[in-house]
């Protein structure tokens, strides 16, 4: 097992994550997965499957996953080439990096959806490709980067029903984890709202990512994470 560091959140972490989260909303629902590729996990009846995305775009992920690990550090202390090359903003306080952000100036307040749509289409392309494993129920988990308005709701759920109807093969559900609270969209049907743990959830999902290696056909009901409690 490799040295992994919870502030190191890969995309397989992510993809646990998800799975927890699936879990708490749909108890029962995740037994017998395996991880896999194409999709991220399903079981061995392919009576599920469910793909893992985060809903950003570059610049966002970078802010968050580079540049973020200098916060609180002196300029001098942080290479000269990535202060340089970034495009986003900064905020230096007593001469220590304080806030990034991945632009500067005002940026559009909808762009979290924007950003979950776009996923959802390159998704769904995805689906619908002939190397991908369908399933007889499909689910997409998305990390979004904001929270939700009651009219962010609403434009999502009839922005996925216009989107998918292009598509042979759809996502029976769609789950956003936003910033502060977890949505569940269903094609047509009604859209749920709900709070989860999110730090007790992030601790789990470190746990089991140091667990194993995930390799495909990894079975995550084997994995034991009561040894690093």
């Amino acid at each position: 097992m490799r040295n992994f560091k919870a502030t190191e959140m890969d995309s397989v972490f992510y993809e646990i994550y998800a799975l927890l989260v699936i879990e708490r909303l749909f108890p029962g629902s995740v037994d017998n997965i395996y991880k896999w590729e194409s999709p991220d996990w399903k079981n061995n009846d392919n009576s599920l499957g469910i793909e893992v995305t985060r809903a950003q775009n570059k610049q966002f992920g970078y802010t968050n996953n580079v540049m973020a690990k200098y916060l609180g550090a002196s300029k001098n202390q942080i290479p000269a080439k990535l202060l340089h090359n970034f495009r986003g903003g900064t905020y230096f306080v007593h001469g220590k990096l304080l806030a990034v952000s991945d632009s500067v100036g005002l940026v559009d307040g909808n762009r979290h959806v924007q950003f979950l749509l776009e996923k959802l289409e390159a998704k769904l392309k995805i689906l619908n490709a002939a190397h991908f494993t369908k399933c007889k129920s499909n689910y997409l988990f998305e990390f979004g980067i904001g929270s939700f308005a009651e009219d962010d709701i609403q434009q999502f759920a009839e922005s996925i029903d216009r989107v998918s109807s292009s598509h042979s093969h759809t996502f029976d559900k769609i789950i956003v984890c936003a910033l502060d609270s977890v949505l569940c969209f269903s094609l047509g049907k009604d859209i749920s709202k709900h709070i989860v743990p999110f730090q007790q959830l992030t601790e789990k999902a470190s746990l089991y990512r140091n667990a194993s290696k995930w390799e495909n056909g990894t079975l995550f009901s084997n994995v034991n994470i009561q040894g690093q409690i």
